[in-house]
């Protein structure tokens, strides 16, 4: 180990500004990777809340009772010319205040057949019973899945209609509602609204259609719908450049840092081959030089992390509010050893191809 920190104190030395150059370039190469993959992960993040916000079209029921009979029809034709675009449609009852619980239909349609959606069973995941049968599906069977307010075979009544849960899904939302296929909404029940989850970026003609087949349904008054904007291809454009410049910037970094590793490697050669002529296995040559690459990979890296997590996380947070939950320590921990793991193999590729198979061909390289 002492050879090793006279090899460190004698190339801070002898080469100053090489070594200041290669520190400095390894804690860059540490900042911008740890921002690089804020940048990556709060793009992703941000896209699916987009992608969820822009594949999502409502419509919002009001003024006079709007009840599953007056639209069940406009729904079905809807249904039917959408199919092939709608990843799940979801229609959400009035509470019932008696019994105060409500009905959910999350379904998927195709080829004329009611089905649930799987994105259904991502955000609530089955955990006690089974799910709806095909037939149950597409039939009016009172059957009905819900969340662990209720029990298995237990009955539950909403309006003028009662329902048997057969499935117990998790949700954390307290939500005391019942989920059921759509041949099992009564055609007296209340609607609150209807949303279509598209699997694609719905054109502004899916949204006339919406609007138009719904108004038709109910009239103009008793209809409401969200604001639609279409895709801003601009803004995934822009993302996706600083994602990619950041990229860059990370290998032409760490690339600047394995060429000045390979500079001092060169400077030493006279130093390996003399360290071969005295007894020195290939082995152990490597081994004193990975070392303190080692050491200065670790330091540099812990500096980059402190500079980074104590002045850079907070301004990046500040931009991008999602930050937050992308950064922890298990985070960290896995980028520096990755970042860590790959200097050492580049280095110790340069390391060996520099100290050689013999120790003759290293002296004839040093004159």
């Amino acid at each position: 180990m002492g050879i090793v920190f006279k090899n460190i104190s004698s190339s801070a030395k002898g080469y100053k500004r090489i070594y200041l150059t290669l520190i400095i370039s390894q804690i860059i190469s540490v900042v911008i990777l740890l921002f690089a993959y804020g940048i990556f992960g709060s793009f992703n993040l941000s896209q699916k809340e987009y992608d969820y916000q822009k594949r999502v079209m409502y419509t919002f029921f009001t003024g006079d009772e709007v009840y599953m009979g007056e639209i069940r029809a406009a729904l079905q034709h809807h249904l039917s010319e959408k199919e092939e675009y709608l990843q799940e449609f979801i229609v959400l009852g009035s509470y019932d205040s008696v019994n105060d619980t409500r009905i959910k239909v999350r379904n998927c349609y195709k080829k004329g057949k009611f089905s649930t959606s799987d994105v259904f069973f991502e955000d609530f995941p089955l955990i006690k019973g089974r799910n709806l049968t095909e037939y149950e599906m597409n039939s009016k069977n009172n059957i009905a899945i819900s969340a662990s307010t209720y029990s298995i075979g237990s009955k539950v009544r909403v309006g003028n209609t009662e329902y048997e849960i057969v499935g117990i899904i998790q949700d954390d939302s307290k939500d005391e509602s019942i989920f059921v296929s759509l041949d099992s909404v009564p055609d007296d029940y209340i609607l609150a609204g209807i949303a279509f989850n598209y699997n694609k970026y719905p054109t502004v003609k899916d949204y006339e259609d919406m609007v138009k087949i719904f108004e038709a349904a109910v009239g103009r008054n008793r209809v409401d719908f969200s604001e639609f904007e279409p895709m801003d291809n601009e803004q995934i454009i822009a993302m996706k450049s600083i994602v990619i410049i950041s990229v860059i910037i990370g290998i032409i970094s760490a690339l600047d840092t394995a060429l000045l590793y390979r500079f001092i490697m060169e400077k030493r050669k006279k130093q390996m081959a003399i360290m071969g002529i005295v007894g020195a296995k290939r082995i152990h040559r490597i081994l004193i030089n990975e070392t303190e690459i080692m050491i200065l990979t670790v330091l540099t890296s812990a500096i980059g992390y402190l500079i980074f997590r104590y002045i850079f996380e907070g301004l990046i947070q500040n931009i991008y509010k999602n930050m937050v939950e992308i950064y922890y320590p298990k985070i960290y921990v896995i980028m520096l050893g990755i970042y860590i793991g790959g200097m050492l193999l580049i280095t110790s590729i340069l390391t060996i191809s520099t100290s050689g198979n013999k120790f003759i061909q290293l002296k004839k390289g040093t004159k």
